[in-house]
């Protein structure tokens, strides 16, 4: 069934994602800091007062975060595609997000998720959804700098305003067929520049939508562009390894910058127009770096250099009276600088993958896991915490997860359109499941292990043969996505629910729909049968889990969470013995309840965002949580009636990590991995401090010991395949405390 799932290990650090191979460094408890959300796939923003910078990710979440703590403030939820580019309004109380589906069958779908959406930044509330319909998504999104309009960059030359005020699209210009990748207004809003794949730059009249004038900068991508405040000159970067500084008025190149080693990923005036900042990769092949440097417009001098970050720097920004800047890196990381000093200020993770789907096994000794944007599943150990084996073979992120009742086999769910049956002992794809049109949100397999049920955005149900493969029947009658989907333990029924507030039960062998049941007030997210099938249990996107009588369609029992109206009850589970629920909510806690009076008998913290999934173990004894914040919790309920919440243990997800403790490396390694790989960690001074060649291994996890221990302290660390050291399959930065 669709679960959202948390990973990770008790003890483990950050470490950055890297082909096939996970690093865990083990500390003595689990560490309470921000692990971060999602991996960054665009540059990140800072708002006008400087207080508050966000983030956009692979998860289609964008997250608010405070500048100077590193707290997550808020998450924006409602895209299903990755987050491409975002914004803030010129008074700061608005935000914009855009998002880009490049897969295939998204864009001849042509679904809303590549669209551009209005947030209030305080609330988190969406307050519109325009310009849908783009096939391939936006690259860009800015503010005129009077807060009236969206500037939206597509690919194929589409240059697109809309106007605020009036709820409607200005213009949609045609630049060119190749991609504009970025899009700015002058600082009077009159105006604005473009800048495109195929070299040229457009500056364009706002207000007539016509173009002024054309340029090329030669035969390379234009990758970013700037006005300076007066708008008198203008920067461009490219592939090139160039930044550009031009005389708008005149369309004279005036300088170029040069001492980049590869594409420059943005550049920026300063408020007096006297320096620029750009970031990008630097040096020369072979001794290349990734830095933020600090330009001297007059002379073309390097006044400062800002490093530390291990992979391309998507942004470098200045914050309110420039004396600190921030940069935004897919190596997960935001930084602040010191503008004077270069020294670094802080650094804050937004980097870990959140829990898409999980489901533990009917024996309850193995979890399996999906991860936001993942195409793979991963198996763990329950009672060590540690990922045994991970399968890949999905095209799209996998959605939901379902157990066989035997356990050897997992059903699988994805947005690639397709479910999936694997072996649980093998990592081998037994079967594909081939029929929906859009995504594949939810799964389920029958009590007997015979059928299994999906469910899709194309708002069918589909029942098939698990041994042949075979679609036995396509079960139809929803007018919405349906979103969730569960068998009765009888498997007599199926029931069905999404976004159109009415849950479905369908007979099972005629596929004819014997109920259906109102729900009052939102749309279903989650759904449960009681173990004795008489009752089911909904979730949804109001703050209130809802218990019904099958037999009659009332509902039967409430379990309110508060007045809230941003909260959400994402995911629902019955106790085995049917007498206590769980719920997991928008606003990060589970509540564990008694099913008959609805009294809320324990509520448990711990994680850092939106709970995606809750599950109880097969003898009841333990509760599972899977949440935004990439971890999922186990907690021990067998003495619940006490005060004091039992041992709790964190699975975290195994790609994304590096950890230490006493003395041991902990590596997660996938079977994709060529062997042998070399694992080095470095002081900041770049002091050498251990390294060590792992000549063979399979999969799973093997632990390193380290030649002495370490102290406390900041560590770089690098993985490389040992044949061909240049071949670096991860790099990143550890804190040891």
């Amino acid at each position: 069934m669709n679960k959202t799932m948390i990973t990770g290990y008790a003890f483990i650090f950050i470490l950055q994602v890297f082909t096939g191979l996970t690093l865990a460094v083990s500390i003595d408890s689990t560490p309470d800091v921000q692990f971060g959300f999602g991996d960054m796939t665009c540059p990140a923003v800072i708002s006008p007062d400087g207080k508050y910078f966000l983030t956009g990710s692979f998860d289609a979440r964008a997250r608010l975060w405070d500048a100077e703590t590193g707290a997550l403030l808020r998450t924006f939820t409602g895209h299903n595609a990755r987050i491409s580019a975002l914004a803030f309004s010129p008074d700061g109380k608005f935000i914009l997000t855009a998002t880009q589906d490049n897969d295939s069958k998204a864009i001849w779908k042509n679904t809303d998720d590549n669209s551009v959406r209005l947030w209030n930044t305080k609330t988190g509330e969406c307050l519109g959804i325009f310009l849908k319909g783009y096939f391939l998504g936006f690259n860009n999104v800015s503010f005129s700098p009077d807060g009236l309009t969206i500037g939206a960059a597509t690919d194929y030359g589409h240059a697109v305003l809309y106007d605020l005020s009036g709820d409607s699209t200005r213009c949609d210009l045609r630049l060119g067929s190749e991609d504009i990748n970025a899009i700015t207004f002058s600082s009077d809003s009159t105006s604005f520049l473009t800048g495109s794949s195929d070299s040229t730059v457009y500056l364009v009249d706002a207000a007539s939508c016509e173009s002024y004038w054309k340029i090329n900068i030669g035969d390379s991508y234009i990758k970013s562009v700037a006005f300076s405040n007066d708008a008198s000159m203008f920067l461009t970067t490219s592939y090139d390894a160039r930044v550009r500084l031009y005389n708008t008025e005149e369309k004279k190149l005036l300088k170029q910058f040069r001492g980049f080693y590869s594409t420059v990923g943005s550049a920026v005036f300063s408020a007096d127009t006297r320096s620029i900042l750009s970031c990008g990769r630097y040096g020369r092949y072979g001794d290349s770096f990734v830095a933020a440097l600090l330009w001297d417009i007059a002379t073309g001098d390097t006044i400062r250099t800002f490093r530390g970050h291990t992979s391309d720097i998507l942004s470098a920004l200045f914050l309110p009276g420039e004396q600190t800047i921030m940069t935004s890196s897919s190596d997960n990381t935001v930084r602040f600088w010191n503008t004077s000093s270069g020294l670094s200020l802080r650094t804050f993770n937004v980097g870990t993958k959140a829990v898409d789907a999980f489901e533990i096994s009917p024996d309850g000794s193995i979890l399996a896991s999906a991860h936001g944007g993942e195409r793979e599943l991963f198996l763990w150990d329950v009672n060590s915490a540690l990922p045994l084996r991970s399968f890949e073979g999905h095209t799209g992120s996998i959605q939901a997860v379902s157990y066989s009742p035997d356990g050897a086999t997992i059903l699988t769910g994805s947005y690639d359109s397709t479910a999936r049956l694997w072996d649980t002992k093998t990592g081998e794809c037994i079967r594909v499941f081939k029929g929906h049109t859009w995504s594949v949100l939810d799964v389920e397999i029958s009590p007997d292990g015979k059928h299994c049920v999906t469910v899709s955005s194309d708002k069918t149900a589909k029942l098939w043969n698990i041994s042949s493969g075979e679609c036995i029947r396509t079960i139809t009658g929803h007018t919405a996505t349906i979103r969730t989907v569960a068998f009765s333990h009888d498997g007599s029924t199926i029931a069905t629910a999404g976004y159109q507030d009415s849950i479905h039960l369908w007979n099972t062998a005629t596929g004819a729909c014997i109920k259906k049941i109102k729900e009052l007030d939102n749309n279903i997210v989650s759904i449960a049968f009681s173990p004795d099938d008489s009752k089911i249990l909904t979730g949804t996107y109001s703050d209130t889990a809802r218990l019904w009588d099958v037999a009659t369609g009332t509902c039967v029992q409430k379990y309110c969470i508060d007045d809230s109206l941003n909260n959400a009850v994402f995911s629902v589970a019955f106790s085995p013995d049917g007498k206590t629920i769980l719920t997991g909510m928008m606003e990060k806690t589970v509540r564990l309840w008694n099913t008959s009076t609805a009294q809320c008998i324990r509520e448990f913290f711990g994680h850092k965002a939106s709970i995606k999934d809750v599950a109880f173990t097969p003898d009841g004894k333990s509760v599972i949580s899977g949440s935004s914040d990439g971890t999922m919790l186990l907690y021990d309920i067998s003495n619940i009636s006490s005060n004091v919440t039992g041992n709790k243990t964190v699975y975290r997800a195994p790609s994304y990590r590096l950890g230490i403790k006493n003395r041991n490396l902990l590596f997660f390694v996938k079977p994709s991995v060529h062997f042998p790989v070399t694992i080095s960690l470095y002081q900041v001074s770049g002091r050498k401090v251990f390294e060590k060649t792992i000549p063979d291994f399979s999969h799973g996890t093997i632990s390193v010991p380290l030649d002495k221990p370490l102290q406390a302290g900041i560590y770089n660390y690098r993985v490389s395949n040992t044949e061909s050291r240049r071949e670096r399959l991860a790099s990143g930065t550890v804190v040891l405390y």
